[in-house]
């Protein structure tokens, strides 16, 4: 009976096996020169209960292949920047259970908000002009998921493990919501923190240049941005979630989003303390990758808040301020032994080490953008950043050679600032002939960079009955200063329906300064007052 139980139970799974073993493949190509499409969106839908059951992207080839699909009948949406989307049906049967549905011609030319056909299907994916546009709800995720988790499932959107965002093979440098700054430059404050269940589309865009999209001329210039849409009921009132945790060791995780969004006014708040080694915002200890603790290892506690505002006044003036605090503390303990051999020496390297690091970090940014007249905007965006560095190295170490030994130890002390501003005021002016402009930019970025490095280094060389002591104790003080500042004046002019003029002057000014100074420890003074000028530069 129990052989007859087994044997059933191992049929059973076969057949689920055999119902979930389905697939889908093909190719996409341009339907110009028939060139394959690299990165391209596929998504596939149950025609039964229009569920989604999959989405994919092509590979260099223009290939593709979508796994686990169950036995029925399938729409496959197909779509590419710049390009029509189109869809092809076809069915997964218990004979047939490989479906291959050739190649998917996509034409040049995305569609035309003005021309678009309402239907009752809602696709998937869609192609706007330059925009790739995602239907969220095709889409499902986890109870309590964010941004991030959303976008894993977007095809041709990936996420590495530190949180980097890349569509069509492109980095995503900026996230907004409803077109509006959120958190300035840091995506992930947005990928990494926002709820999933507030966002109604997720739009993929090739962005113009400021200048482009004032003048209506491309200059060539694209940036991939992602415009997160939220959905009505989200936009109005308060929403967001917090997610605490606690285990082992006294490590705990807590995160709170809270959101009050007013049709155009928007305030998000974002709170973050852990001592797990996440981060969930962009700049890791040293200045490294989010996400995790910057790849440095051991154990780090972060806390972190900040918020952004947007608003706009009397549809003349656009305003967005947001700031973010970070502290990160670091700690790491090693433990190393190395021999090497080479001819007759051997050496054996015993090495004990502790690294204590901690980074503060202040962002503020502020944006306004305003109607002077029917003609005439500005707009200034300034921008600054503080980040205090403070580290702590020692370690202890044994070098046994066949005929001598070493015992030493080390000590690395830093401390270092870095200040930075910047500031872009943008003047723009049209006139009563379409496409007559002039705009002029200005551009200014200053950083400074200030570090004192102590090294304090005593050894003792141990040979049969003699020991030699010497030791290297030094202080690098290295300050560097950087100044940028470009100012653009453009003109356009329209020669024709298809023919404009552009005359541009272009003025740019640039300072840089770095100066390191070594100083050796004077035990008369009991000061670093001894200037090596080997090491030094000034």
């Amino acid at each position: 009976m129990k052989q007859l139980f087994t044997l059933i139970c191992i049929l059973f799974s076969c057949y689920a096996f055999a119902q979930n073993n389905g697939s889908v493949s093909g190719r996409v190509l341009q339907s110009k020169d028939k060139k394959p499409i690299d990165y391209a969106s596929l998504a596939v839908k149950n025609l039964s209960d229009s569920s989604m059951v999959g989405a994919v992207s092509t590979t260099e080839d223009g290939k593709f292949i979508l796994k686990g699909l169950k036995p029925g009948n399938y729409r496959i949406f197909a779509a590419f920047l710049g390009l029509k989307n189109t869809t092809k049906d076809f069915a997964v049967t218990a004979d047939k259970p490989n479906a291959d549905v050739g190649d998917i011609i996509l034409e040049g030319g995305a569609i035309d908000l003005q021309t678009v056909e309402i239907k009752a299907e809602v696709p998937p994916i869609v192609v706007k002009k330059d925009t790739l546009e995602f239907n969220a709800s095709s889409f499902k995720v986890v109870e309590n998921a964010v941004v991030e988790d959303l976008l894993k499932k977007l095809p041709g959107v990936e996420v590495d493990k530190a949180g980097t965002v890349k569509a069509q093979g492109e980095t995503i440098t900026k996230v907004r919501v409803d077109g509006k700054e959120f958190f300035g430059n840091d995506p992930l404050l947005a990928t990494k923190n926002l709820p999933a269940d507030m966002i109604d589309k997720i739009q993929i865009i090739d962005e113009l240049s400021d200048q482009a999209q004032f003048t209506g001329i491309d200059d060539g210039t694209r940036t991939k941005i992602i415009n997160i849409t939220t959905r009505k009921d989200k936009k109005n009132g308060y929403f967001g979630n917090t997610t605490a945790g606690y285990g082992s060791d006294d490590r705990y995780d807590i995160n709170a989003n809270i959101n009050h969004f007013d049709q155009d006014r928007k305030l998000s708040v974002i709170a973050q303390f852990n001592n797990v080694n996440k981060q969930n915002f962009g700049g890791g200890l040293g200045g490294g990758n989010g996400g995790n603790n910057g790849g440095r290892g051991g154990i780090t506690d972060t806390k972190a808040a900040g918020f952004n505002y947007n608003d706009t006044y009397s549809d003349q003036t656009e305003v967005s301020v947001n700031y973010f605090v970070n502290k990160s503390e670091n700690l790491i303990l090693r433990n190393s032994v190395t021999q090497n051999f080479l001819g007759d020496v051997t050496t054996i390297f015993n090495n004990n080490q502790t690294n204590n690091s901690e980074r503060l970090n202040h962002r503020l940014g502020f944006m306004v953008d305003t109607k002077i007249d029917s003609l005439t905007s500005l707009r200034i965006q300034p921008n600054i950043s503080y980040t205090n560095n403070e580290s702590l190295n020692f370690s202890e170490y044994t070098r046994d050679y066949n005929t001598y030994r070493i015992n030493g130890s080390q000590t690395l002390t830093n401390h270092g600032t870095s200040p930075s501003i910047s500031n872009n005021i943008l003047l723009r002016k049209k006139f009563m002939r379409r496409g007559r402009t002039l705009s002029l930019n200005l551009n200014t970025n200053i950083n400074n960079n200030d570090s004192e490095n102590y090294n304090d280094n005593p050894e003792t060389r141990i040979e049969g009955t003699v020991a030699t002591q010497k030791r290297t104790n030094q202080l690098n003080d290295q300050e560097s200063e950087s100044i940028n500042q470009n100012t653009r004046l453009v003109y356009t002019e329209p020669l024709s329906n298809t023919l404009s003029f552009e005359l541009n002057y272009q003025n740019g000014y640039n300072h840089n300064t770095s100066d390191r100074f070594t100083y050796n420890f004077n035990p008369a003074t009991l000061q670093y007052d001894l200037l090596d000028q080997t090491f030094s530069n000034s």
